[in-house]
């Protein structure tokens, strides 16, 4: 990724996706159900190139108001 900062302006990890593809491999909405790999996963992104760069993540609320706003607070 450190190639191809002069080209890009941000990141943004889509921890949204709900297709088959995407959840089986761990990816997408699959990362909503493992925080501590997602927080790892941003956390690094954000020591990285944090300032360098703009990094984001977007999630899908979850059924409990209070419950989504721990993720995003724990992370």
């Amino acid at each position: 990724m450190k190639r191809l900062l002069p080209d890009i302006s941000g990141v943004d990890v889509n921890m949204g996706c709900p297709k088959k593809f995407s959840v089986h491999g761990g990816m997408g909405a699959a990362l909503m159900r493992t925080p501590d790999n997602a927080k790892s996963i941003m956390k690094a992104l954000v020591d990285n190139f944090g300032g360098k760069i703009s990094v984001s993540c977007k999630i899908r609320v979850l059924d409990n108001f209070d419950d989504t706003l721990k993720y995003v607070l724990d992370m």
